[in-house]
């Protein structure tokens, strides 16, 4: 199968060639494979990555000035890879480019074993999109220290508190509208956040706009954005939210706000919780 950019529709000038390649039986030997590299006129590996005992890994090469990016695995590995997000609901693996990019992939050989896949992959279980809320309910609450950290010349921390709030709204959004997501290489997400149904105005560009802001409307946006996102959580995951909010000390409620601090190593921690 062809996946990424060129399966996509979008590629640019700096896009590579993603393919897969899926086996019956056991994976090709060193020998075959420099005897396709050398009958495609690439003598040379880019890189290799993976473990050939583990049922899959990959390779690169550059033909004709494009670098050919191609994964090799058998059926029974790539199987247990889908049985791992959907089954064993694991919300935070590289695996779920690879279930994206399956259901964007086109098939060149065996399109009715592909297409099989991609029924199974575009049925998103409800556990899955539970786990994927459950797993990024720490959030830092970053606008309740904010005239502290300026004090203390913590702009890298100031950044990093950024971009994880920013990956974790995003996987909670992507478990509300069973959008499969991983911060691994995370790229295009303005196409990304266009595919959710649910999700703030503007999203995608406030988002961008939160490193491009000083501190304190940066720290305004995030704000703004977590609680919409703990209205929503209120709406719809109450029951799962309610259960992992259980455990930690409150240190605080808020009037008349939709989520509960709790301490946790000497930081607030903001959990979602529901309040009628």
């Amino acid at each position: 199968m062809i996946t990424g950019s060129s399966a996509e529709g979008v590629s640019d000038h700096y896009s590579d060639l993603d393919m897969t390649v899926y086996y019956e039986g056991a994976l090709p030997d060193e020998a075959a494979l420099a005897a396709i590299r050398e009958g495609h006129g690439a003598t040379q590996r880019a890189w290799l990555l993976g473990d050939r005992a583990d049922g899959s890994f990959a390779e690169a090469y550059e033909l004709g000035g494009v670098q050919a990016q191609i994964g090799h695995a058998t059926i029974a590995a790539w199987e247990n890879d889908i049985a791992e997000v959907l089954d064993r609901w694991n919300a935070d693996t590289p695996l779920h480019k690879a279930m994206s990019g399956t259901l964007e992939c086109v098939a060149v050989y065996g399109e009715d074993l592909i297409d099989r896949w991609k029924a199974r992959i575009r049925a998103y279980p409800d556990g899955l999109a539970r786990a994927m809320v459950d797993t990024r309910l720490q959030i830092f609450p970053v606008w309740y220290v904010q005239d502290a950290l300026d004090a203390r010349d913590a702009t890298l921390w100031h950044f990093q508190i950024r971009v994880e709030t920013a990956y974790a709204l995003l996987g909670i959004l992507a478990g509300v509208n069973r959008l499969y997501f991983t911060t691994f290489q995370f790229k295009k997400m303005h196409r990304f956040v266009a595919e959710m149904r649910v999700k703030p105005e503007r999203f995608a560009e406030r988002l961008d706009d939160l490193f491009q802001q000083p501190s304190a409307a940066a720290v305004a946006t995030l704000e703004a954005l977590t609680r919409k996102c703990s209205r929503w959580l209120g709406a719809r995951c109450r029951k799962s939210t309610s259960r992992r909010c259980s455990g930690g000390s409150e240190a605080g409620a808020h009037a008349g706000s939709t989520h509960r601090m709790v301490r946790c190593n000497s930081l607030a921690y903001i959990r979602f919780t529901v309040q009628r």
